[in-house]
């Protein structure tokens, strides 16, 4: 199997569709071996701020010396961004080889039937790519919500739950309570968790899901972290914080060692993470966002007023059907000039004419629809005046197929 029939067969995958539980990923896991109990992990659940609580994480560990495997999503452009070790991605040749071990191993069992969701297989494909190149240690960021997501496998050394909010209320709850719960499933017995001081209905569940397994809570606060960070908002403090906590408890309690602070300097002021307030242009200035929730979306309405209020905004929207589309564009019509509405090339996304008749409903802007992500950038960019911003905001596959146009 090469690369791009591996690419073709994880694709087939995705008309399986969502499917939470742990049954299909554990059978996989047990025909490989159990890659994921071949190497130690911290687990990273929440509704925002999981990639970029992440990227500080992996950054930390990586500045002092470790060999660390991060395994996120979603991916941007490819595929591979998912799985990576010291920030480089899989090769293609070594993702293609594992696709390839993965899919005989399942055809040559006794229940060959069995079929992987998209998700599922790139699970396995990184915990076995982990445990064959002997990490020291892999940061798993989990996909949807915790308890039954497939990278809730491992058993980690430190769980981390990061901002929670209103999302995926269809799999997980409709209540900030019931979401909660499913992402205390990565609460583990005697494992220590650190979160972020959260609303009162969310650390009500966290404090009593720990005492229930025993596990040590840490909370964080934005002023945790008194360095310097790379990445833009007054938000990526509180994912510092978090990331800073579980780094200080691996090390403490597991490697016996104290961080470093010029490491940690270093660390934080060099880790990227694109599509959360990714600046792509300068002259003009040109912004990408994965605001893909309301808390998502107020956050990149606050950093808009607090730091482009002196600049006309023009914004590209473009938002999954399933999402709380009134909630988020609530958010973001109040700080922006003018409206360009799309879809990304997916079958989930909402019609850019129906988010035109919601966005008409909130605000009395200019609104204009553009019905691919290229042909919205270069509307915007021609509507666009000297000193003016570019917000290109919503799903990220939104901002995947922008950041390709600016490759």
């Amino acid at each position: 199997m090469d690369f791009k029939l591996a690419i073709d067969h994880l694709n087939s995958l995705q008309a399986t569709g969502i499917k939470l539980g742990l049954e299909r990923i554990r059978y996989a896991c047990k025909l490989l071996g159990d890659p994921q109990d071949k190497f130690p992990s911290i687990i990273v659940a929440g509704t925002n701020g999981k990639g970029s609580t992440c990227a500080f994480l992996e950054s930390i560990l990586r500045h002092h010396g470790l060999k660390v495997g991060l395994y996120t999503s979603p991916h941007l452009v490819d595929v591979r961004e998912r799985i990576q070790i010291g920030r480089e991605m899989i090769s293609e040749s070594d993702f293609a080889r594992i696709s390839s071990n993965i899919v005989q191993a399942i055809s040559q069992s006794h229940n060959p039937t069995i079929s992987l969701t998209y998700f599922e297989f790139l699970n396995a494909l990184g915990f076995l790519y982990f445990a064959e190149q002997h990490v020291d240690i892999a940061i798993v960021e989990v996909g949807l919500g915790g308890r039954y997501d497939s990278t809730n496998i491992v058993t980690p050394l430190v769980s981390v739950i990061t901002r929670i909010g209103l999302d995926h209320q269809k799999y997980l709850g409709d209540t900030i309570e019931a979401i909660t719960q499913e992402k205390c499933g990565v609460i583990k017995n005697g494992v220590p968790v650190v979160t972020i001081d959260q609303a009162e209905e969310a650390m009500n569940v966290i404090r009593r899901v720990a005492d229930e397994n025993g596990s040590m809570l840490n909370i964080v606060r934005p002023y945790d972290v008194k360095w310097k960070l790379a990445l833009e908002g007054r938000h990526q403090q509180e994912n510092a914080a978090c990331a800073y906590r579980a780094a200080e408890i691996l090390f403490e309690d597991q490697l016996n060692r104290k961080l470093e602070p010029e490491k940690i300097k270093d660390a934080f002021a060099s880790t990227g993470w694109a599509g959360r307030l990714e600046v792509v242009s300068r002259e003009p200035l040109i912004i990408l966002d994965g605001a893909h929730n309301p808390n998502g979306a107020e956050v990149l309405a606050k950093y808009i007023r607090t730091n482009l209020k002196d600049k006309r905004k023009v914004m590209i929207l473009g938002i999954m059907a399933d999402k709380d589309v009134d909630d988020i564009l609530k958010s973001l019509a109040d700080v922006g000039d003018e409206f360009i509405v799309t879809r990304p090339n997916l079958e989930r996304a909402a019609a850019p004419s129906f988010l035109k008749e919601r966005l008409e409903a909130i605000c009395n802007k200019p609104v204009r629809v553009m019905e691919s992500v290229h042909e919205a950038i270069e509307g915007a960019k021609c509507a666009m005046g000297k000193g003016d911003a570019l917000i290109i905001a919503g799903s990220l596959y939104l901002i995947g197929e922008a950041k390709e146009y600016f490759k």
